[in-house]
Order: C-alpha cells, then structure tokens, then sequence
C-alpha cells in the first residue's frame, strides 16, 4: 500500500477488507495512521472493521486514542464492527 497512486492505495486497504485476512492489520494501520489522502485512511479504517479480532479491535482503539476529529467517528462505526465481528451474538442483540 505504498503506491503513489492514492486510488490503487484506496482499492488495496478496501480489499483487505473484503477479504478478511487479518496479516493485513499492520499494513492498514500504516494507511489509517499516516497516509495524506483521507478516503485512502478512511479505507483502511473501515477494513480493520471488516477485519475483526483482537489486533483490529487494539489497532483501532489506538488509532481512536489520536485521532482527529474528522476520523474519531468512522473509527467509532468500525469498532463497533470489529465488535460485531468478535462476538456476533452480542451484535444480533
């Protein structure tokens, strides 16, 4: 996800998440913590979502811990579904 074209960058964090495949998690918290482009971060916060599990979860309270004020509500909706993820008969409560 070091690709200097922000849309490749975009489609690669979006892909982890649609996958699932949690070796991804470092990568996208690279993306979430420090890319310029906004929809790129925004991307890989929303794959750690999709992702789920524990480093998902950490990452993405890590990452809520500094967000701004423009992430700290998308990190918000993707630890819910990380959650959701983690324990699926406390999400369909």
């Amino acid at each position: 996800m070091t690709n200097p074209d922000a849309e490749l960058r975009y489609e690669a964090a979006r892909a982890c998440g649609v996958i699932g495949d949690d070796c991804a998690v470092l990568s996208l918290v690279e993306v979430a913590s420090d890319d310029e482009d906004s929809e790129v971060r925004h991307a890989a916060i929303t794959a750690l979502g999709l992702i789920g599990g524990r480093s998902s979860l950490r990452a993405l309270q890590r990452l809520l811990a500094d967000a701004g004020e423009a992430d700290a509500e998308l990190i918000e909706a993707a630890l819910e579904e990380a959650n959701a993820a983690a324990d699926p008969l406390r999400a369909a409560t």
